[in-house]
């Protein structure tokens, strides 16, 4: 509550008996009033939602490859023919990381010209020039990644299976990573020296990228 204080005066002129008197008259006012009051903050909440999509990306350097030397050559000597390097790129927010599957359509390399099979390997062996296999191996370029058993033997001609009727894992990771090269894959193969000629052994390679659950 607040006071104020406020004055009034005036001059009263009295004539008495022929004397003239002025007389001052003052009052004194007092107002109270009491303050308005302010009013309290007002506040208010603001909801923030955001969406973290799922997302899984998978890439292979080359669509085709050539085994050199060739299988067998015009002189009738044999070899064990390579691919270059294929590099196998991922990259996946998936909490549990991904795995790569690898499997063939034809169970090995076939030829319709000559209709005859070079048959891949059964689970892991190593190629010898002049006697039928086909298969791939491969190593981990990014930390982390494993290589499945079959596969593991970079830098040597021991290679695992590429069957028809079932996938493999050729690579894995147990934690996700952004978009790297994780691994490197070659294709190998050897034939005896009576294989029948043709420029046509061929195979289709899948690599699925699955998110691990």
């Amino acid at each position: 509550m607040e006071v104020s204080l406020w004055k009034f005066r005036k001059l009263i002129l009295l004539i008495i008996g022929g004397l003239a008197i002025l007389v001052l008259i003052g009052t004194v006012g007092v107002e109270l009033f009491t303050p308005k009051e302010v009013s309290a903050d007002a506040t208010s909440t603001v909801g923030v939602t955001a969406t973290v999509e799922s997302w899984l990306t998978f890439q292979v350097s080359t669509t085709s490859v050539s085994l050199t030397p060739a299988l067998v050559d015009s002189t009738g000597a044999t070899h064990i023919g390579s691919s270059t390097a294929i590099t196998l790129t991922l990259g996946t927010n998936n909490t549990n990381g991904w795995s790569i599957t690898i499997q063939g359509a034809n169970g090995g390399l076939y030829s319709n010209t000559a209709s005859h099979l070079i048959s891949t390997v059964s689970g892991t062996s190593t190629l010898s020039a002049g006697t039928d296999g086909y298969g791939a191996n491969a190593t981990a370029t990014y930390s982390g990644v494993t290589i499945g058993n079959y596969y593991d033997y970079w830098g040597t001609d021991t290679v695992g299976e590429i069957a028809s009727s079932t996938s493999y894992t050729l690579a894995s990771r147990d934690s996700p990573n952004a978009e790297a090269d994780v691994a490197d894959m070659k294709i190998k193969a050897a034939a005896q020296a009576t294989t029948p000629a043709a420029n046509d052994y061929s195979d289709t390679i899948t690599l699925t990228a699955i998110p691990s659950t």
